[in-house]
């Protein structure tokens, strides 16, 4: 018996039938399998969500027949496995988007349920690591009388791997999969949640916290939402007399940064009000770093006037110093003001890399490109795959594929390139990649305003400036026209919002 897999598209629930077949030796799939997960669907993904084609893993499989034969082939040497990447990518050219799958199956009449996986055998440019996305699956039989006299003496074990799946070969010449995290839950063991006031490195108007009404998951996607801090202490207390203790005594509600009064501030002191806005930021420094290899992350930017999503890289290690001597990566940023703001709203993003001896010799103009989309579209209308590409002969940027910054280390080192004053003491001297040379942490976060002139005064409406020592209370006066442009309080255009971050390391060893 041959069985076609069949199942709903998420975007517009139209069928596609796949060329997926279960052998036809196997006649009989017992009732009783291991671990079974059954699930409801859960289709929730965005229009236009990709096709996935489906190829169950079968970690143990005992068998009379020439199943055993076929399931227990060796793993193809290095250049068996590109040809196999190159007939995978031509399929994918031919009848889309094509990404393998691993998960606990059941069946149950006619409906096939599994807890199914991105990740294919890809160069990188595929998904290639655990989605943890969930759906239903229609069985059909086909070639009714083929095989009748099949061996019904087949047994399938299908396991549920990690959900991190550590170091899986991904397809590509020393890349594998070093990290994935596809949402199902909040995982604050792998993302540490920064808990401050102190505003970020920029002065900016929120406070940093670690809570679900700020940074949560739902339906399988991870969101970081701005929200008022008056709705949680009470407006007099934010002018007066108000206090933010953000000490903690717990690991994971401990404050991790006290520049500038970060951990314990009082309404009215020295003149300016408590941080009036809560927001997010999780790092993985504790969980994963890595030198050279790959980044993607499919997210979707928020719409709100002064939001400032980020997701963004820093060393885990500052080998050459403090900022931005040891570098940073700036994978994607964007502004929630709308197309119409002059110096570019959701409509654009951007990738910077920020690396010079000291803060005012920064180069980040010159490792600095913007990238908008054609024809009216924004990035807080869907979900973009923002990717980067870091290997020691260079580092590009992509969206959707499309290259948006490429600063290449082959040509001459990052010293010679700045163009520093001759006093100025070269700190790389490892590497033309210096300082990319060293081990970086992903950092995502939604700051909001600031004064260190990302968004530029005199320009938009801006109702603070950089230069007042009251910009706080300049921002949070003009409440009145910028947060109706957030959208409701509990709703979700104003949150950054990630499906999935998947990290390649290039040395698999």
């Amino acid at each position: 018996m041959m069985l076609l897999v069949t199942y709903l598209r998420t975007g517009g629930g139209k069928k596609a039938e796949l060329n997926h077949h279960i052998p036809s030796q196997v006649s009989q799939v017992p009732t009783t399998i291991s671990r079974i997960m059954k699930i409801s669907p859960r289709l929730t993904k965005p229009r236009g969500a990709i096709l996935l084609a489906l190829r169950v893993v079968v970690l143990s499989i005992t068998a009379t027949t020439t199943l055993a034969s076929t399931a227990d082939k060796e793993q193809p040497h290095h250049n068996e496995a590109q040809a196999q990447q190159q007939q995978h990518q031509q399929q994918k050219q031919h009848h889309g988007e094509h990404v393998d799958i691993n998960g606990e199956f059941a069946l149950d009449d006619s409906t096939f349920h599994i807890a199914f996986e991105t990740g294919g055998k890809g160069d990188g440019n595929s998904a290639a690591g655990k989605l943890h996305k969930q759906a239903d699956f229609e069985i059909h039989e086909a070639n009714e009388n083929e095989n009748e006299n099949a061996d019904d003496n087949v047994r399938l074990n299908v396991e549920q791997q990690s959900s991190n799946m550590k170091g899986e070969n991904v397809g590509n010449a020393n890349r594998c999969l070093l990290f994935s995290d596809e949402f199902d839950k909040l995982d604050n063991s792998v993302w540490r949640h920064d808990i401050t006031l102190t505003g970020g490195g920029n002065f900016e108007v929120q406070a940093y916290l670690n809570n679900r009404t700020n940074t949560f998951v739902r339906d399988g996607i991870f969101y970081i939402r701005p929200t008022l801090t008056e709705y949680r202490i009470g407006v007099p207390a934010l002018h007066n007399g108000g206090v933010m203790d953000m000490w903690g005594s717990d690991p994971g509600t401990q404050c991790t940064g006290n520049y500038d009064y970060g951990c314990f501030r009082v309404a009215g002191a020295g003149g300016n009000i408590l941080n009036p806005v809560q927001s997010g930021l999780v790092r993985s420094v504790n969980s994963f770093k890595f030198r050279f290899g790959k980044v993607e992350v499919r997210a979707k930017m928020p719409k709100g006037k002064w939001i400032w999503p980020a997701i963004w890289m820093l060393p885990a290690h500052y080998q050459y110093g403090g900022w931005p001597a040891s570098g940073e990566i700036d994978l994607v940023e964007s502004r929630g003001n709308g197309p119409e703001y002059p110096a570019g709203g959701y409509d654009k993003i951007a990738s910077t890399l920020h690396w010079g001896p000291s803060y005012e010799f920064n180069r980040f103009q010159m490792t600095h490109n913007e990238y908008a989309l054609p024809g009216g579209k924004t990035f807080a209308d869907d979900f973009h795959i923002f990717t980067l590409d870091w290997t020691p002969q260079g580092i590009k940027t992509f969206v959707d594929g499309n290259l948006l910054l490429h600063v290449p280390f082959t040509d001459d080192s990052m010293f010679r390139k700045g163009n520093f004053p001759p006093w100025i003491e070269n700190l790389w001297t490892n590497s033309n990649a210096a300082p990319f040379d060293q081990e970086f942490y992903l950092i995502m976060n939604v700051a909001v305003a600031g004064t260190a002139g990302y968004f530029p005064d005199g320009v938009g409406g801006k109702p603070w400036s950089d230069k007042s020592p009251r910009a706080i209370n300049e921002f949070y006066t003009a409440k009145d026209d910028w947060y109706p442009t957030w959208g409701p309080e509990d709703g979700l255009d104003r949150a950054m919002a990630v499906d999935y971050v998947r990290v390649y390391r290039n040395d698999c060893q």
